[in-house]
């Protein structure tokens, strides 16, 4: 369910994305290709979320230009650790990683880790997976600033 959403939030994400636009770094190795970019993208950050109803803080980072997207969301789960679900489209081929798995809720695909590093408003994502497609993702996403969803900003 998670990663379908995943699919439909990267092909419903487009020029007119209602979220603010901070300065957003990729340096992503996917395969043999390689995903690196220095551009705007969103950056966002939910101090007080949940995920299937369990407390969670939760940070996006997602950019799009081209044939290339990236989407990567970030919990902190209260009583389970970090958890991600990536998804990285190249040319034709979506890469997906989800290792949300909360109260026997949740599809895994792939598998590996992420880490997040803030500094100052922003921060660093250091990714280290396998998608389901068998290809690696290696690499860092670098938000300059979170900011809140727009649904938050009311």
């Amino acid at each position: 369910m998670l990663v379908a959403a995943l699919v439909a939030s990267a092909a419903s994400v487009n020029a007119q994305d209602p979220d603010p636009q901070s300065s957003i770094q990729l340096d992503l190795k996917v395969g043999t290709a390689a995903y690196a970019v220095s551009a705007q993208g969103t950056c966002l950050a939910q101090p007080y979320g949940t995920l299937y109803e369990v407390p969670a803080a939760q940070w996006n980072a997602r950019h799009r230009d081209g044939g290339r997207y990236a989407n990567l969301a970030f919990w902190r789960v209260k009583s389970a650790g970090d958890m991600f679900n990536l998804g990285v489209l190249i040319g034709p081929t979506l890469h997906k990683v989800s290792t949300v798995r909360v109260q026997g809720k949740g599809e895994p695909h792939g598998q590996g880790s992420v880490t997040l590093t803030p500094k100052g408003n922003g921060g660093t994502f250091t990714i280290d997976a396998t998608a389901d497609t068998g290809a690696r993702i290696t690499g860092t996403i670098t938000c300059g600033a979170f900011a809140r969803p727009v649904e938050d900003n009311g």
